[in-house]
Protein backbone atom coordinates (compact mmCIF):
# COMPACT_ATOMS: atom_id res chain seq x y z
CA UNK A 1 0.00 0.00 0.00
CA UNK A 2 1.96 3.04 -1.20
CA UNK A 3 1.54 6.42 0.46
CA UNK A 4 2.26 9.21 -1.97
CA UNK A 5 2.47 12.98 -2.19
CA UNK A 6 3.74 15.68 -4.50
CA UNK A 7 7.30 16.93 -4.26
CA UNK A 8 9.62 19.26 -6.14
CA UNK A 9 10.24 16.65 -8.84
CA UNK A 10 6.58 15.69 -9.24
CA UNK A 11 4.62 12.90 -7.63
CA UNK A 12 6.59 10.75 -5.21
CA UNK A 13 5.82 7.34 -3.77
CA UNK A 14 7.07 7.94 -0.26
CA UNK A 15 6.37 4.75 1.55
CA UNK A 16 5.24 1.21 0.81
CA UNK A 17 3.54 -0.75 3.55
CA UNK A 18 2.88 -4.47 3.29
CA UNK A 19 0.05 -6.02 5.26
CA UNK A 20 -0.09 -9.76 5.77
CA UNK A 21 -2.73 -11.83 7.47
CA UNK A 22 -1.67 -14.88 9.45
CA UNK A 23 -3.89 -17.93 9.33
CA UNK A 24 -6.70 -17.58 11.87
CA UNK A 25 -6.05 -13.86 12.46
CA UNK A 26 -8.49 -11.14 11.53
CA UNK A 27 -7.52 -8.34 9.18
CA UNK A 28 -7.68 -4.80 10.61
CA UNK A 29 -10.22 -2.48 8.95
CA UNK A 30 -8.96 -0.84 5.76
CA UNK A 31 -9.18 2.66 7.27
CA UNK A 32 -6.82 1.56 10.09
CA UNK A 33 -4.31 0.19 7.60
CA UNK A 34 -4.48 3.39 5.53
CA UNK A 35 -4.07 5.53 8.64
CA UNK A 36 -0.96 3.60 9.70
CA UNK A 37 0.50 3.98 6.17
CA UNK A 38 0.02 7.76 6.39
CA UNK A 39 1.57 7.96 9.86
CA UNK A 40 4.58 5.86 8.78
CA UNK A 41 5.10 7.86 5.58
CA UNK A 42 4.77 11.11 7.49
CA UNK A 43 7.45 10.03 9.97
CA UNK A 44 9.78 8.81 7.23
CA UNK A 45 9.35 12.04 5.29
CA UNK A 46 9.32 14.30 8.38
CA UNK A 47 6.23 16.10 7.11
CA UNK A 48 2.53 16.43 7.89
CA UNK A 49 0.11 13.76 6.75
CA UNK A 50 -2.30 16.19 5.08
CA UNK A 51 -0.19 16.31 1.88
CA UNK A 52 -0.10 12.53 1.56
CA UNK A 53 -2.60 10.06 0.10
CA UNK A 54 -2.95 6.29 0.18
CA UNK A 55 -3.37 3.92 -2.75
CA UNK A 56 -4.13 0.27 -2.00
CA UNK A 57 -2.69 -2.13 -4.58
CA UNK A 58 -2.23 -5.86 -4.73
CA UNK A 59 1.33 -7.17 -4.34
CA UNK A 60 0.73 -8.94 -7.66
CA UNK A 61 0.55 -5.51 -9.33
CA UNK A 62 4.08 -4.52 -8.30
CA UNK A 63 7.10 -5.90 -10.15
CA UNK A 64 10.33 -6.08 -8.12
CA UNK A 65 12.93 -3.53 -9.21
CA UNK A 66 10.37 -1.47 -11.13
CA UNK A 67 9.74 2.24 -10.52
CA UNK A 68 6.22 3.63 -10.48
CA UNK A 69 4.35 6.90 -10.35
CA UNK A 70 0.65 7.38 -9.63
CA UNK A 71 -1.94 8.56 -12.15
CA UNK A 72 -3.94 10.98 -10.02
CA UNK A 73 -7.03 10.88 -12.28
CA UNK A 74 -7.40 7.11 -12.18
CA UNK A 75 -5.55 6.55 -8.87
CA UNK A 76 -3.56 3.70 -10.39
CA UNK A 77 0.13 2.82 -10.51
CA UNK A 78 1.91 3.63 -13.76
CA UNK A 79 5.17 1.90 -14.55
CA UNK A 80 8.04 4.27 -15.33
CA UNK A 81 9.84 2.95 -18.40
CA UNK A 82 13.54 2.30 -17.98
CA UNK A 83 15.62 4.08 -20.59
CA UNK A 84 18.73 2.02 -21.36
CA UNK A 85 21.97 3.94 -21.08
CA UNK A 86 24.24 3.61 -24.10
CA UNK A 87 27.89 3.07 -23.45
CA UNK A 88 30.27 5.18 -25.54
CA UNK A 89 31.75 3.31 -28.47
Amino acid sequence: MPAFGSGAGGLLIDHVMHVEQMEGASMPPRNEIEREALVSASRARATKEDGLHVLAVSPDDIKPGTKYTVDLKTRTLVEIPVIPVRKPA
